[in-house]
């Protein structure tokens, strides 16, 4: 019983990092990127200030996201060997937690490094269609999901739920 109750919280506590990771190459991601220079207007030296910065941003979230994997394993690991210690499985979850967290703040840093490179109008237009946590990408602009739904500039309605509100 203790065992797999110890099982169920460690699969929910890993749960997140596993969808993260587990998300396909977004196929759009080239879309948004033009989609956003058209919207922002940005200047040649703009455009490249700011792939300069997503290819840092990248390669500290591939750093991340392995350190990630490797803490991924190790709880794995720990579990198939049957030898769970309370304190190792605490100290586990605390690893686990603050790589998320590092991965938020990186992200949230990215943002503000983006916000810090334009101008007043930039940073309106910016702040409003890439907002913190609003990447920009195929859906905002009304394309089909997986599941064959529309999705009109960023109006989540879900799977299954009506369009009730518009």
């Amino acid at each position: 019983m203790k065992k797999t109750i110890l099982i169920l919280l460690i699969a929910i506590i890993i749960s997140p990092a596993i969808s993260i990771i587990a998300q396909p190459f977004n196929t759009c991601q080239k879309f948004g990127q033009e989609k956003m220079k058209e919207m922002l207007k940005l200047t040649d030296d703009q455009e490249t200030n700011l792939e300069n910065l997503r290819f840092n941003h990248a390669e500290e979230m591939i750093e991340l996201k392995a350190e990630l994997e490797k803490h991924k394993l190790s709880v794995k690991k720990m579990m198939q060997s049957g030898d769970i210690l309370p304190d190792n499985l605490m100290e586990k979850t605390e690893e686990g937690l603050a790589l998320h967290s590092k991965m938020k703040k990186l992200q949230t840093q990215h943002w503000i490094d983006v916000y810090n490179l334009l101008d007043e109008t930039q940073k309106e237009i910016w702040t409003e269609h890439f907002g913190q946590g609003r990447g920009m990408n195929c859906m905002a602009f009304g394309q089909h999901n997986r599941f064959g739904q529309r999705n009109h500039l960023g109006k989540n309605r879900g799977m299954f739920r009506p369009n009730r509100f518009d």
